[in-house]
């Protein structure tokens, strides 16, 4: 397979992989985007809504013919800007982490992340992500076997053979019986399709941990993520400390919280608790 035509399978598995890499970029701004949308209110937001709904309903192969007419006047065809492009815009990946923000983060542990003084920057890369790690797991999953998968785009955007993905060029292998003098090598077009699909079993067997509840991946933010000045967020029940530190355990930047006590009207201490929690 990888010396037939002079090694131009090679060429066409950098390429994908290439394709590939980029993808990621694009479930980040998924990800961003999803999450801003789920936490913050803003004038406008319905309409995003209508426009994200909108995008998702329009099939890719209806956008695949403008695409073409828009990147032919900016001379972008036949190079792989007219891949990578298109593979930064996921309408579904953005709608799923809106989705999946909504119910993963709880507003109280953000509410705490911000007393304590974390910008929101830093709250969403330290606090919120931990916690997002199963959606963007799947985000960034669909978003890379989209891209792997993808025909009929780089059909009509590239012309040159050494820009192929893998779909292309075995597609054109498998036709060039039909040529004709063409030589029938379905052989060598079973084992390419074989060595196409070995990347993304691989890819599923490394990150199906993040979807296993019982995962430290799937755990991780649940039971305590930093803060900002080396502070502690938790989502522990409020009045309770860390299961592994003992009541005299001091943290750092906590304060003694006092409540009444319910058989006098003398303020009794309930012990260290983390800025930004209180009790009711």
């Amino acid at each position: 397979v990888f010396s037939y035509q002079d090694g131009i399978f090679a060429r066409w598995l950098f390429n994908t992989i290439l394709y590939v890499v980029v993808a990621p970029a694009g479930a980040l701004l998924a990800i961003m985007g999803g999450y801003a949308l789920a936490k913050f209110r803003f004038p406008g937001r319905k309409a995003v809504f209508v426009v994200i709904i909108g995008a998702i309903s329009v099939p890719g192969i209806a956008l695949a013919v403008p695409q073409f007419l828009l990147f032919a006047k900016l001379g972008l065809t036949n190079t792989p800007w007219a891949m990578i492009i298109p593979s930064l815009i996921s309408p579904f990946g953005l709608y799923l982490m809106w989705i999946f923000s909504e119910q993963a983060v709880p507003q109280e542990l953000l509410e705490a992340a911000r007393v304590d003084g974390a910008s929101e920057f830093r709250t969403f890369w330290q606090i919120s992500l931990p916690l997002l790690a199963p959606g963007i797991v799947t985000t960034a999953l669909f978003t890379i076997v989209a891209t792997w998968n993808k025909h009929f785009l780089p059909l009509i955007m590239l012309k040159d053979a050494d820009w192929y993905p893998l779909t292309i060029g075995l597609n054109q292998w498998k036709d060039q019986a039909s040529t004709a003098g063409g030589q029938a090598i379905q052989n060598l077009v079973i084992t390419g399709s074989l060595i196409t699909i070995i990347p993304l079993v691989i890819a599923f067997l490394c990150l199906q941990k993040y979807w296993q509840p019982d995962s430290p991946q799937a755990r991780q933010g649940v039971s305590g993520v930093g803060s900002a000045d080396g502070g502690v967020f938790t989502r522990l029940a409020a009045g309770s400390l860390p299961p592994s530190a003992p009541p005299s355990t001091t943290l750092p930047h906590q304060r003694e919280v006092i409540v009444p006590s319910p058989s006098s009207d003398e303020l009794e201490p309930v012990g260290k608790q983390p800025c930004g929690l209180f009790i009711p």
